[in-house]
């Protein structure tokens, strides 16, 4: 793992747009980048969900297993897009990454602090992410 979250060139990373606003945050202290290969999965349906997965590059699925085995997609994720826990603290999908792709990760502590110091990453969140921030 590396924290590269400053240099990332995704125009459309929320943490990086407030990083280019106010000099104080830093986003690479608290973002890890993880590299996925093709095929490789980010998170099992049903284990516990301890962060936010915040896509910089590449395409990640979203997918459910029925009771007997059958994979349903629910969702193609890209660069932007982040994935969240739920409520209840588990993955209700699971997440495989459709190639290549590099992804930022944030432990669900450190996200709510951030939140806290940084009123203005919850408004730009809700604002301009509302549609790109999944719970899964």
């Amino acid at each position: 793992m590396e924290a590269r979250c400053r240099y990332c060139l995704n125009e459309s990373c929320v943490f990086l747009n407030l990083a280019r606003k106010d000099l104080s945050f830093h986003p690479e202290h608290f973002t890890h980048i993880l590299e996925y290969e093709k095929g490789q999965t980010l998170f099992q349906e049903g284990a516990p969900a301890y962060g936010y997965y915040l896509i910089c590059e590449g395409r990640i699925k979203l997918a459910r297993r029925s009771t007997v085995g059958k994979k349903s997609l629910i969702e193609i994720l890209g660069p932007g897009d982040i994935i969240g826990p739920a409520p209840e603290g588990r993955y209700r999908l699971y997440a495989a990454a459709l190639e290549k792709s590099k992804v930022g990760y944030i432990e669900r502590g450190a996200f709510g602090q951030l939140l806290a110091r940084y009123p203005q990453l919850a408004t730009a969140l809700v604002l301009d992410h509302n549609d790109s921030m999944v719970v899964s």
